[in-house]
């Protein structure tokens, strides 16, 4: 079997970009700037196109039989919590940075510099909160696409396809998109116990005590200590000399700053024809910064950051695990299965999985250490983020196959080939703890039996 050299080179090329740390440039003008130092650094709010793939792949010479697929919501508006946030922080921001730039404080380039002044207000950016975009329907469409275009012996009708979305209204829109766009219409599709509460499958989190009112808080907690470090506190500095804000009445606090990168990043991926003026208020050794804080954040919320909960963390998607199984293994009426869900759902997936866990973990002291990473939500939780995982039937004497992609790029994972190909033995003997576990007695438990 051939090594797909395009795609180990994509997989490659987005690796070097986000794994070199860049000196600050003070001088920075985002205007003419390559976007792609801040497009594919937006962590959880990294737009799809910046870091996927070149298209879904199909390596193995088999025939794809089976289907599973967790898709991530397209992009989406800013929550409710995040435009409290934003607009509490930095409501009079915008009037006194273009205070400065009439001083002549600011370091900002003459094409920032007009961008900012004319920049104008758009709710229409952020209302209706948490809404799916259309550049989320768009992203939705498009996969569904590439994923049927690629595997052209699936998907041939809507009654071979079964949908799940979570009770949230932009995972079952972004449901209805993909219907869209693999049979041109949802019209007949049916989505099996779609939008019921509690959902223990694709937002079990929400029904765990213990994650939710103890993890949560210290995981908040543990991530705004690198906040108080001194690449923060540089970081700081940087922002305030770019903005003008020169004396100590009129300085950018932490909560400020934080409020312009959620504005920076989220008018940019919602408004992609234009740059966003607040992003000229960072460098891209800046953007690294702000990047390794959001994932800090999803490291202690969903990832590897405890290890004295690592079974709760695990435990955490085991109803959707053992769906998974039962499906590639057992005798369903479908081909397809396709599961809409969030980057909490998907980042719990990674730890039942074992995937994307480093040796030496992140913390908030170890930045620089840290910049080739394998957990980097803005490569594998971007919005429309998906994972697709493959059953193929082989010929007569030799063993199944699984492929396992994520983003339209291999997903390395234990046992698997470069090109995201194992054995499925080999695949269901690395994931055995589920198939033999009672998921409703092991939930928000830190048990292993």
């Amino acid at each position: 079997m051939n090594v797909n050299l395009t795609f180990l080179t994509i997989a490659f090329v987005i690796c070097v970009v986000n794994g070199t740390l860049l000196p600050h440039d003070p001088n920075y003008c985002y205007s003419s700037g390559d976007p792609q130092n801040f497009l594919a650094k937006f962590s959880t709010i990294t737009q799809y196109d910046a870091v996927k793939g070149g298209s879904a792949l199909n390596p193995s010479s088999c025939e794809p039989i089976k289907l599973l697929a967790l898709v991530r919501h397209g992009t989406r508006r800013p929550t409710s919590t995040e435009i409290n946030f934003m607009l509490k922080n930095y409501s009079l921001i915008p009037g006194e940075i273009i205070d400065n730039i009439n001083l002549g404080t600011t370091m900002l380039c003459e094409d920032d510099a007009n961008t900012l002044k004319e920049w104008q207000f758009d709710s229409n950016l952020l209302y209706p909160s948490g809404g799916l975009s259309l550049y989320g329907i768009e992203e939705m469409k498009n996969i569904a696409q590439r994923l049927k275009n690629t595997f052209r012996t699936l998907f041939l009708n809507s009654n071979s396809t079964l949908f799940r979305h979570s009770p949230s209204e932009r995972t079952r829109q972004s449901a209805k998109a993909f219907a869209e766009g693999l049979y041109g219409s949802y019209a007949e599709v049916t989505f099996t116990n779609s939008g019921s509460e509690p959902d223990m499958l694709l937002q079990s989190f929400e029904n765990c005590a213990t994650w939710k009112y103890t993890l949560q808080p210290l995981a908040i907690m543990d991530a705004d200590n690198f906040t108080i470090g001194q690449e923060f506190v540089n970081l700081e500095e940087h922002v305030n000399k770019k903005l003008g804000f020169t004396t100590g009445l009129k300085r950018l606090n932490r909560l400020d700053i934080l409020a312009l990168v959620l504005h920076c990043m989220y008018e940019q991926i919602l408004n992609r024809t234009q740059n966003s003026p607040f992003c000229a208020a960072f460098s891209p050794s800046d953007m690294q910064i702000t990047e390794y804080y959001l994932d800090l954040l999803q490291f202690y919320l969903s990832g590897y950051g405890f290890p004295l909960y690592k079974n709760l963390y695990r435990n955490m998607n085991c109803e959707l695990v053992k769906n998974m199984l039962d499906f590639l293994t057992g005798t369903a009426t479908e081909n397809e299965r396709l599961f809409f869900g969030h980057d909490t759902t998907m980042q719990f997936l990674f730890v039942a999985l074992g995937v994307f866990k480093d040796d030496y973990p992140m913390t908030a002291n170890n930045f620089a250490q840290q910049s080739f990473r394998k957990w980097r939500p803005s490569l594998n939780t971007p919005m429309a983020a998906t994972l697709v995982i493959v059953r193929y039937r082989c010929p007569a004497g030799d063993e199944d196959e699984v492929l396992l992609e994520l983003n339209e790029l291999p997903l390395k994972f234990p046992g698997c080939n470069a090109e995201g190909i194992c054995k499925l033995s080999v695949f269901l003997k690395k994931l055995d703890y589920f198939a033999k576990a009672n998921c409703a007695k092991l939930f928000c438990t830190n048990k292993t039996s």
